[in-house]
């Protein structure tokens, strides 16, 4: 499939959603004399995009993350301070033990970042891809999968 992101054909990756429509402001008058007029936001959703994204760029993006940032930084930092504890052999004991948890690191990271991480960040991708082309056509709402349940609206699940 055509990645959304870098426009190449690749195997794997997933397919996301974004969806787009209006925000429509409307001041309401509430019943109590002690409250004020409020301003009330009606969703009126129009579409959805789905598109196909890479492992690649999902990667890239996840890695350019405070997320990812901070797990990678975590557990090289981790590495550091059990090789100091664990290995009395110096340097080379603590190359060793560094060596180890890239190596848990470049193992675990994918298993992790797949499940547990990218259908929010996906689902960005994809505003972000056909953002400009919806403010075109007069939207101005866009939101992910997430932000749409959130707001009682019913999405599907992405596919792999």
């Amino acid at each position: 499939m055509k990645c959304v992101k870098c426009k190449k054909e690749k195997q794997q990756g997933s397919i996301y959603e974004g969806i787009y429509g209006n925000s429509l402001s409307h001041r309401v008058k509430t019943q109590s004399a002690l409250e004020k007029s409020r301003n009330k936001v009606f969703i009126d959703i129009k579409g959805s995009e789905k598109g196909f994204i890479c492992r690649t760029c999902m990667y890239r993006v996840f890695l350019s993350s405070a997320l990812g940032i901070s797990i990678i930084a975590a557990l090289i930092i981790g590495g550091a301070i059990f090789s100091t504890l664990i290995v009395q052999e110096g340097f080379l004991g603590s190359l060793i033990i560094l060596g180890v948890v890239l190596f848990f690191i470049g193992i675990i990271s994918p298993m992790f970042i797949d499940r547990f991480t990218f259908k929010i960040p996906g689902d960005n991708q994809i505003i972000r891809a056909h953002q400009k082309e919806w403010e075109r056509q007069g939207f101005n709402l866009f939101l992910n999968r997430s932000q749409a349940r959130g707001n009682g609206i019913k999405v599907e699940h992405p596919q792999k």
